[in-house]
């Protein structure tokens, strides 16, 4: 008995390390290969350009996607109205307003997420 844990828990811990490692030397011999095949010098670091800017794609992509999920269950919910014969409901609440937002001014930048 070491610290709580018995022979059994310490043999686990010790087979889950070692086998852990051997995952993660096989994947860098892998990637290795990679890059020897593809010519690739350096790797990318958190402050290179090339890392910033592939950081920005995976950004925009993640929030396109959501924006996509987010339309989807719209229409899903709107459809789902339309089936039941509610297809007016909250019409009365966004009628109303809607002659006011001409009038609105943003506080927030809209951006342009065209490609560059």
């Amino acid at each position: 008995m070491y610290n709580g844990y018995n022979g059994q828990k310490i043999t686990n811990v010790k087979t889950r390390y070692r086998t852990t490692f051997t995952r993660w030397k096989v994947k860098e011999e892998e990637l290795l290969r990679y890059e020897e095949q593809h010519g690739i010098a350096t790797r990318w670091s958190e402050s290179s350009q090339q890392y910033q800017d592939a950081l920005s794609l995976l950004t925009e992509r993640e929030y396109r996607r959501a924006i996509d999920n987010l339309e989807r269950l719209i229409v899903q919910r709107l459809l789902e109205l339309t089936k039941l014969g509610m297809n007016g409901v909250g019409e009365r609440f966004i009628l109303p307003r809607h002659r006011y937002a001409s009038s609105l001014t943003l506080h927030w930048q809209v951006t342009n997420y065209a490609k560059k």
